[in-house]
């Protein structure tokens, strides 16, 4: 089963098995300054924003807005739950070395984890989706039975990022993806982070000084809320804890935490 144990470790260097978990500390004195909240769903998991003072005119109904439908484009574009985005569509196209028309994001984001990939020498690979899949942490795959080192040895022909190549925008033809050989793309080890990002950028734009936004446990923040920093504490990692581990303060920074204590699979 040596084979097995190498596959689960090379997903855990991929990052496709990590699961977020980080806590905004909030609540406090009366001294603290005033504070917006604005939070939904995303991606499986929650979104929230925090707002300190100054508060910006903007009406929060439709800040949230807002949010929600920058959320809703990243989703439309790299969410491997959804059929119809496309990166569902791309994992489905079977023309090999052909342009496959995308969002400039997209495009963007693939080309930027493929950096990854040849930074680390394949230890970040965002084709790993088939055996993400095979191992119950896909969409729809929740079965408990252990592949066999046939199916893993199977899925591993189709993973290696040198196969997807990018054309991004500024090449005059727009942008677009292509695969050389059998691959899936699977962005989820990014994608949180890049929502982050454009949420980040998008109140940015609207004027708002000192806030902080965070996805699953992926956390950005602009000032310092109200001079010792945005407070977060990063939680033990205990299944079925929920005690701090740690407390962070956080100024024009941001911070991804990592577990594999809740999402996880015994062998």
């Amino acid at each position: 089963m040596t084979s097995v144990v190498n596959s689960l470790n090379n997903l855990k260097n991929a990052a496709a098995l990590a699961a977020f978990f980080v806590l905004a500390m909030l609540a406090g004195c009366s001294s603290d300054p005033e504070i917006k909240k604005l939070s939904g769903r995303t991606m499986g998991t929650n979104w929230s924003v925090v707002i300190a003072n100054p508060i910006a005119i903007y009406d929060q109904e439709d800040v949230k807005g807002e949010i929600e439908t920058v959320l809703f484009e990243v989703n439309r574009q790299m969410s491997t739950y959804d059929p119809a985005s496309e990166i569902s569509r791309f994992n489905q196209f079977e023309d090999f070395n052909t342009w496959f028309p995308v969002s400039e994001l997209f495009a963007a984001t693939t080309a930027r984890a493929l950096s990854f990939s040849e930074i680390s020498n394949g230890g970040f690979d965002p084709t790993v989706g088939p055996l993400v899949n095979l191992w119950g942490f896909g969409p729809g795959t929740s079965s408990e039975v252990l592949p066999s080192d046939d199916a893993i040895a199977l899925a591993m022909s189709t993973v290696g990022f040198s196969a997807i190549a990018v054309r991004e925008s500024d090449a005059g033809a727009g942008s677009a993806i292509q695969k050389k050989a059998e691959r899936h793309l699977d962005l989820s080890a990014i994608a949180k982070g890049l929502g982050v990002d454009e949420v980040y950028a998008l109140l940015d734009d609207l004027g708002y000084s000192n806030f902080l936004v965070e996805i699953g446990g992926e956390v950005r923040v602009k000032g310092d809320k109200d001079g010792s920093g945005w407070r977060v504490a990063v939680e033990k990692p205990v299944k079925g804890d929920r005690a701090v581990e740690t407390l962070l303060s956080l100024k024009d920074m941001a911070l991804a935490t990592s577990g594999d204590y809740r999402n996880y699979r015994e062998i």
